[in-house]
């Protein structure tokens, strides 16, 4: 993940968001938690352009929840 795009990430008490939640790959993680576990899953209220056009093309776009 290129330096702009991870600093553009929303976070949630310190922990970055998982972009495979936010991408329509999905993440395997369960009830709420990353598989990874320094990071999180949560609806952000707003997705910086970098990061949405950064899904697009490595993740196959948005989640049709985030979107």
């Amino acid at each position: 993940i290129p330096l702009e795009v991870r600093q553009a990430l929303p976070k949630q008490r310190n922990q970055q968001i998982c972009l495979r939640f936010l991408s329509a790959q999905g993440c395997r993680g369960k009830n709420g938690n990353c598989v990874i576990k320094h990071l999180c899953h949560f609806k952000p209220a707003a997705l910086p352009e970098i990061v949405r056009d950064f899904l697009t093309k490595n993740y196959g776009g948005l989640s049709a929840d985030i979107q």
